[in-house]
């Protein structure tokens, strides 16, 4: 979740449930090391910008899968220009 003083909750769990039923791809790219979750952007705007916001933070972490030598990647797939 986005860094704030407090938490919202209900904010959270309504980014969550958009998030989780989102399609997403997984796209490994062994060579480099890394592990795509390419998540599509099917949600309205608000939801857009504060999980891009959220996915960044996220992709900061260099998060590695666990079990192999893969670093997780989140990128958000689709038209930035949906998220005004």
């Amino acid at each position: 979740m986005a860094r704030s003083a407090t938490i919202d909750n209900a904010a959270a769990r309504r980014l969550l449930r958009n998030l989780f039923v989102a399609e997403a791809d997984l796209r490994p790219e062994p060579s480099a090391g890394l592990l795509h979750v390419e998540i599509h952007r099917d949600f309205r705007p608000v939801v857009g910008r504060t999980l891009t916001a959220n996915l960044e933070q996220l992709n900061e972490m260099e998060i590695t899968l666990p079990g192999t030598a893969q670093t997780m990647r989140h990128p958000l797939l689709g038209s930035p220009a949906a998220d005004p």
